[in-house]
């Protein structure tokens, strides 16, 4: 197992673990329904430089040269900005958003300004259950520190309760329920 930095070449792979993460919210970051076209266009924004999904914020853990998982992470501060680019670009391609969903994807808030936020962490099912997500969380806690962040933030859905015990078991405590665009979810931190 080698943890190392996302590279653009990892699209193919990186695209289908963000859309599997963050569930029917990709349908409105893309605006489709349809998985390939969901797929090609968090592919353009994993490509991109200052997006949400750009692969600059990603990790990825290969194993025998595959994607095995992925995650992102960035200052939530930056959040709001990333969105917008996140936005524009789908733009370009022709795409409008409707006015409220822009509204609500760009003030939808997942965490607190000064938290390192760990985005879209995700295992392929076959290579879960090896430890991948911890390593991946321990290697965002390495990032955070050399970039001079001390609190790390992570989302687990309610209903996913795997995750949070994993998160919990790593460090991290739950802190309130946040709601976000129309999910709720345990918000945990952990200081480092």
């Amino acid at each position: 197992m080698k943890i190392r930095a996302m590279k653009k070449e990892d699209k193919t792979f990186v695209a289908p673990l963000i859309r599997s993460a963050i569930e029917d919210l990709s349908e409105l970051f893309t605006q489709s329904e349809a998985i390939d076209i969901i797929d090609s266009r968090l592919e353009r924004l994993i490509e991109a430089q200052e997006t949400r999904f750009s692969h600059v914020y990603g990790l990825v853990c290969e194993i025998d040269g595959k994607v095995a998982g992925a995650g992102l992470a960035y200052l939530a501060g930056e959040m709001r900005r990333l969105t917008f680019n996140s936005i524009a670009i789908i733009e370009s391609e022709g795409i409008t958003f409707d006015l409220q969903v822009k509204r609500d994807l760009l003030c939808s808030r997942e965490a607190n300004e000064d938290e390192f936020y760990i985005d879209n962490l995700a295992v392929y099912p076959d290579f879960q259950n090896r430890g991948i997500g911890g390593l991946l969380l321990d290697a965002f806690e390495q990032k955070a520190k050399a970039e001079g962040h001390d609190k790390l933030s992570i989302l687990a859905d309610l209903e996913n309760p795997r995750a949070r015990e994993l998160y919990l078991r790593r460090g991290y405590e739950e802190d309130c329920i946040m709601k976000v665009l129309g999910h709720e979810y345990h918000h945990l931190v952990k200081y480092i």
